[in-house]
Order: C-alpha cells, then structure tokens, then sequence
C-alpha cells in the first residue's frame, strides 16, 4: 500500500466541497503504487480516485501530465478523466500537496499475465504513441541518466553498487541519439492498467509520463509485461512486439536500439526501487517493490541481445 500523506474523511470533505462531485461517502486509500498517495473517493455523484502528488513529481511538472492525459483520451485512449472545480483548476492543493483527483476505471489488473495480455499492453502502447505525435508540450525525463546517478550513488551498501556502476558508464556512452521522441507514458507497468471482458479498459498513473524515445516506452514497457521475476517470457514478448508493430512499425534504427534500452528501462527500475528500499519514506505506509527483480532483467539485457 502507498500512502504517504495522510488525510481524514473531514479533510477529503471539504476538499470535495470545491467540486461539483457530489458529497463524500467514503474515503479509502488504494493499495497499489509506490510513489504518490492515493484515496478511492466514493460519493453521492460516483467514484474517484484522489492523487495526492509526493516527492518524485515536482508541481511544475503536473500540467504537462495532466494536459498529456487529457489530450490522449480526446484521440481515444481509456485515460481516467480530469476532473476541474469551478474555476477550470484541476491542481488544488490538500494537506501542503498537490492534489488531482481523476475518475474511477472499471477493470482490474489481472493476476496473472497471458500473452493476449502483452499484445493488448503493445497494442495500447503503439496507439498512445500514434496519438502523442501532435501533442506539443515537452517534459524532460525526470527519471534519466543524472537521477539514475543520483539514486544510485546514495546505495553504495549495496551488493550490487559495483555493478551498477559499471552499467551506468556503459549507458552514458553509449546510448543511440536521433531515433523518433515524443510524450511517453515511462511507467506502464500491468499494475498501471485494468482490464474488463479481456480488453484494456483503463491506463493510468502518467506520473512519470515526459518527453523521451519512444524505444525506451517500448522497452520499459515490455520490461514490465514479459519477465516473471526477471525470467524471460519470450511468448508474451513476441506477443507484445507483434501487437505494437501491427499499428506502429519500429524503424531499423529503433529495433537495432532495442537491446540498449532494455538495459536502461531496466537500470531505471533498479535505481529508484534500490534507493527506496534503502531510504524509506518517514511514516509511510508503503509495500516496496523488490528492485532484484529488475536487477535480475537488467542482466538478461546485458547477456542477451533482444530483438524483434
């Protein structure tokens, strides 16, 4: 469960009081996630979803994500809707946090991944990436190179501190420049996405969302969907490959990028999971993801060469 910051049912209230949502009828935090705070808001108007913003996403950063989202339901992306108060604001601070509260997807994450799940998850991937090519605002990847180092550098108890190290020096000199960039999701783990009738019904938590090569969506998102505790699962990424290229087909540059950034989709993991783990957040209520599971990835990226 993450929830970091902590609000009562009276505090929830008249923050819901600034919008036309109907009054609160239950104020329950949602267990999934790692890096922001989130209540399910029940009310006499339906359900919502509050996000309260936490240390990872600066406030600067939020009208990009919440433009991002907005654009991409528009071009029919099951993205939650945004919801404004009556002023036209959808960021209003609760509890000395930026607050956004967003509506409820029906579905579910299913318990175990298929590969009809992986070619939904590249299907859906693909046609995001269609849709964000008009999009015009930019964000930098707040989760790139300098933070990996970052991160990184304040885990030297580690086992694998040497390691990574090494991975690092390699990833700075050798990554692939002018390959197709656009807005990215960044973060589209299955825990990200619900399913309903065997279909994709939902997409959420843009918070990472930033303007970067599309190959590194790919990757990062593959990453997520066809390993099974860092174990290859060569059926779903077919799957996932042949989904995503069926609507937007990857350039030979990009597929000769591949390998690289499976390292970095992988590295990225590793770093923010491994400085969590280690520097846990005061007085949250928090299950950490284990970062060995990525470190595990990231050494299959580094001995094989992943191609599609």
């Amino acid at each position: 469960m993450a929830v970091f910051t902590h609000i009562t049912e009276t505090q929830a209230a008249a923050h819901l009081a600034r919008f036309d949502i109907g009054a609160l009828q239950t104020l329950s935090p949602i267990g999934a996630g790692v890096e922001n705070t989130n209540y399910k808001l029940s009310t006499t108007a339906g359900d919502y979803v509050l996000t309260l913003v936490e240390r990872r996403t600066p406030r600067d950063a939020l009208p990009f994500i919440v433009a991002f989202m907005a654009h991409l339901q528009k071009r029919g992306i099951p993205c939650p809707a945004v919801i404004e108060n009556a002023d036209g604001a959808a960021i209003v601070p609760l509890a000395g946090r930026p607050a956004v509260i967003t509506g409820f997807l029906p579905g579910a994450t299913p318990e175990r991944l298929d590969p009809p799940h992986a070619a939904a998850a590249g299907a859906l991937l693909a046609k995001m990436h269609k849709a964000a090519a008009d999009f015009k605002m930019q964000r930098e990847n707040p989760v790139a190179l300098p933070a990996w180092k970052k991160l990184i550098g304040d885990c030297r108890t580690a086992p694998v501190y040497d390691m990574l190290q090494g991975e690092l020096a390699y990833l700075e000199k050798s990554r692939p420049w002018g390959l197709p960039a656009g807005a990215i999701h960044a973060d589209l783990f299955p825990d990200n996405a619900f399913f309903k009738d065997g279909r994709i019904s939902g997409v959420f938590d843009f918070y990472f969302s930033c303007t970067d090569a599309l190959a590194y969506d790919f990757m990062a998102t593959l990453d997520a969907w066809c390993f099974d505790d860092g174990v290859f699962a060569s059926e779903r990424a077919r799957a996932f490959s042949e989904a995503y290229q069926k609507i937007r087909p990857l350039s030979a540059a990009e597929k000769k990028s591949l390998p690289y950034f499976g390292r970095a989709a992988a590295l990225r993991i590793v770093a923010t999971r491994l400085y969590d783990a280690l520097h846990p957040a005061a007085d949250a209520h928090i299950t950490p993801h284990d970062p060995y599971e990525h470190v595990r990835i990231l050494a299959f990226h580094q001995s094989e060469n992943f191609s599609c």
